[in-house]
């Protein structure tokens, strides 16, 4: 103490330089107005993180008046950034409350890693509908839980979407379970076919992929013999999983390495680059009329008539478009870089998707996802980009639906990666994507029911280092949010970008010169 008194009197200007650093590394993590500010800084930046080395560690509960409740922390707000596993369990009949709490607190019982860790916000006291509670002399967590319900007249009204994919969508205002980043869970009631959803959204620090499946699977045993002595005598309750996870998920491996976490200096550390991120990128909503599109499509499907196609969905021809006009205003994608090409995620809900009757083949339910499309840059540089780009996307999409082969070699490499620790890599970032994944096999764009999310795949100097990117994938590549394109009413379609800052008048311009009718929001 005394030698930093004196190194303090000798060197004055080294207080001025310790104290604020502190400050910024003690401190101000401790603040709630600052880590409030932290979570919408990671959230409105667009960047994603990878992983570190470290060792997963379980935080105690703090009694509170007689309950344990867990202090948000910074490194809860830097997870809470990462997209989490998202699942979605449908049925065709109400879910009744009292069961499904039941069935919940039983499957908690078996994972005590995820139980010990539940967070419950208390800033969102009143919108919270569940309350978790800590019983030391009974072990646990005990829950309380309430649902709503909305009413859908007709098939075209806004349906429900979990919040915790992210997806930009007008979701109804109706509450959801809320832990903290580790966990949220949201149930609604659709009251027009008797029918019910479960939305779960995990996040990376305590559960893989594999864990969450095997959540899911004893939730559902836990809900069909709730009440029923002979478990061969289970209730029926019919359930459409997101995914099929005796397929997708292989068994547990023994002796697997812990998740790792984040700490608070690398949230720290990060934190410039949130900033620039931040100033250095523009949002675009566009809004674009149903009839639009329908004018379009028939244009396009004329230019691309030697595509030998026998039909394609509106989102197919939409995100062709939409690429074309990208590479047409971005000038450095014309470079000779050898792995340029944009990835395509295509996601529509199983609930009203039917196939088209042209199609050659059948595809029931919802058996395969969606992975992601490959579409290289030069197909949509061709003079001939109607008709190159339509086929590339269109043969590799319907590829991926019929090809087990090919689905089955996808899941391997993603399950994989994650395992890995490479939750960011290609094959995690399309493993995370499928999770939530639902078939293309849809062509009214309007329906509320489905969305098409593009990513450009690219070198890292086109945008910069500070470009709100998901991953990096290898040394100077890296992904970035492209274009979102969901439904707005029944009638028009929201398209999303995230542009650097000068591009968005050029990327405008462009749909002008394509004679594309819009409307900026």
């Amino acid at each position: 103490m005394m030698f930093e008194a004196s190194l303090t009197r000798s060197h004055p200007w080294l207080a001025s330089i310790l104290l604020p650093l502190a400050i910024i590394c003690y401190v101000l993590p401790k603040i709630k107005a600052f880590r409030r500010f932290l979570v919408w800084l990671i959230k409105n930046s667009g960047v994603r993180f990878t992983r570190t080395s470290t060792t997963t560690v379980l935080v105690h509960p703090r009694n509170v008046k007689g309950e344990s409740r867990y202090a948000l922390t910074a490194m809860d707000c830097l997870q809470a950034s990462i997209p989490p596993i998202a699942f979605g369990l449908f049925y065709d009949q109400p879910i009744d409350d009292y069961r499904f709490q039941i069935a919940l607190e039983q499957t908690l019982d078996h994972f005590p890693l995820l139980a010990g860790r539940l967070i419950r916000n208390s800033e969102n006291l009143d919108q919270a509908p569940m309350v978790v509670r800590v019983n030391p002399s009974e072990g646990g967590a005990h829950l309380a839980i309430s649902h709503t319900t909305r009413p859908y007249s007709r098939k075209d009204d806004p349906r429900w979407f979990p919040s915790s994919t992210g997806a930009p969508f007008p979701a109804p205002h109706e509450p959801f379970l809320d832990y903290g980043p580790l966990l949220k869970i949201k149930v609604t009631h659709v009251e027009s076919n008797h029918s019910a959803v479960v939305s779960f959204g995990f996040c990376h620090a305590v559960m893989d992929a594999t864990t969450v499946g095997s959540f899911l699977e004893t939730l559902t045993a836990h809900y069909k013999q709730f009440g029923v002595n002979d478990p061969a005598k289970a209730l029926a309750h019919q359930m459409v999983p997101s995914m099929k996870l005796d397929r997708v998920l292989p068994p547990q491996e023994e002796n697997a390495e812990p998740l790792e976490r984040f700490t608070t200096s690398k949230l720290i550390w990060s934190l410039p680059k949130l900033v620039i991120a931040s100033t250095l990128t523009k949002t675009i909503n566009l809004t674009v009329e149903k009839s639009e599109l329908q004018r379009l499509k028939g244009e396009f499907m004329q230019a691309a008539s030697g595509s030998d196609l026998p039909w394609v969905s509106t989102y197919e021809m939409l995100g062709v478009l939409l690429l074309r006009a990208f590479t047409r205003v971005s000038k450095k994608l014309d470079g000779t870089h050898h792995y340029k090409n944009i990835e395509c995620r295509c996601v529509v809900d199983p609930r009203t998707r039917q196939a088209n009757p042209h199609a050659t083949f059948t595809h029931p339910g919802n058996v395969s996802e969606m992975p992601s499309i490959q579409l290289p840059l030069e197909h949509l540089l061709h003079p001939e980009w109607q008709s190159r780009g339509l086929q590339e996307f269109h043969s590799q999409l319907r590829a991926s639906l019929v090809d087990s082969s090919k689905m089955t070699e996808i899941y391997r490499r993603a399950n994989a990666s994650l395992r890995n620790g490479d939750l960011h890599t290609t094959g995690g970032r399309t493993m995370s994507s499928l999770l939530f994944a639902r078939n293309i096999l849809e062509t009214n764009v309007t329906s509320y029911n489905s969305w098409l999310h593009m990513d450009w795949l690219g070198s890292m100097t086109t945008f910069g280092d500070a470009a709100p990117h998901h991953f990096q994938v290898t040394p100077g590549m890296c992904c970035v949010d492209m274009f979102w394109v969901f439904p707005r009413t029944p009638t028009q379609v929201t398209i999303r970008t995230t542009l650097p800052r000068g591009k968005g008048r050029l990327f405008l311009q462009e749909l002008t010169r394509m004679n594309i009718a819009y409307q900026v929001q």
